[in-house]
C-alpha cells in the first residue's frame, strides 16, 4: 500500500482533476509493468483498506491559520461533518463493498495486528487515527482530516458534500477520543455502514441538500 499526497491548494475544482489524473497515471502505469493498481476500498480482509483522506484548514487573507488560533471554529466545522456524514456517506463510499471497510471486527483485528484501521463511528481526536476526524497540529498550525472517504470515492461529489456540510452549525457537541474510538467502552453513534442505509438517508424527506438549501 502506498500513501500518494496532493500538494495544498485553494483550487478545489483543480484538486479533484489532480486527484483523478493521479489515479489514472498509477493505473496505467500498473499496466505497463504488468502489475494491478488497485483502488478498492477493501481489497484484503488481512490488511489496512484503501481511504481517500481530505486535509482542511482555513486561513485569512494573511495566510494566517484560523483553526490554530480559533478553537470554536475548528469545534464548529467538526460538529458539522460528523452531524451531516451519515447524509454524505453514498458519496464518500458509493460502492456496496466499501462498507467492508468500516466492519467494526475487521478494525479491531487489524489493530491488533498493528495495522492502520478505519473509522467505525462519529468520533474526532487529536492525532488520533482511530477515529474519522483526526486533528492534526503543528507547532504553527492545524488541520482537520477527514478519513472516511474510501479511495475510489469522486473527489468532486466528495468535496462538494463536506462544503455543504461546513455551511451551517451543527447542534452537535462532539468530545475528543483519546484511545481506540471503536472501543465499545466508549459507545459511540455509529455512522451509516451499509450501502442501502446509505442511499436511504440520501433520500430521505429531510434530505442532505434540502436541509442546507
Amino acid at each position: 500500500q502506498i500513501e500518494i499526497k496532493t500538494d495544498f491548494t485553494a483550487n478545489l475544482m483543480q484538486l479533484c482533476r489532480d486527484i483523478e489524473n493521479k489515479k489514472q497515471r498509477i493505473k496505467k502505469l500498473a499496466v505497463e509493468k504488468n502489475l494491478t493498481a488497485s483502488f478498492a476500498a477493501q481489497p484484503f480482509l488481512d490488511d489496512c483498506g484503501n481511504a481517500l483522506q481530505f486535509n482542511l484548514s482555513l486561513h485569512n487573507e494573511n495566510g494566517e491559520n484560523l483553526f490554530f488560533s480559533d478553537e470554536k471554529l475548528l469545534q464548529n466545522c467538526i460538529n458539522s461533518l460528523l452531524g451531516d456524514t451519515n447524509f454524505m456517506m453514498i458519496f464518500l463510499a458509493p460502492e456496496s463493498e466499501d462498507y467492508q471497510r468500516f466492519s467494526h471486527q475487521l478494525n479491531v483485528d487489524l489493530f491488533k495486528k498493528g495495522k492502520f484501521t478505519a473509522p467505525v463511528n462519529l468520533s474526532f481526536g487529536f492525532d488520533n487515527r482511530t477515529c474519522a476526524i483526526r486533528i492534526k497540529q503543528t507547532r504553527i498550525s492545524k488541520r482537520l482530516e477527514f478519513r472516511i472517504a474510501s479511495a475510489n470515492a469522486n473527489p468532486y461529489l466528495s468535496i462538494a458534500a463536506i462544503m455543504i456540510a461546513l455551511s451551517t452549525k451543527s447542534p452537535r457537541n462532539s468530545q475528543p477520543i483519546f484511545g481506540n474510538a471503536f472501543d465499545e467502552k466508549y459507545q459511540l453513534e455509529e455512522f451509516c455502514r451499509d450501502y442501502n442505509n446509505a442511499l436511504k438517508m440520501l433520500n430521505a424527506e429531510e434530505n442532505f441538500i434540502a436541509k442546507k438549501f
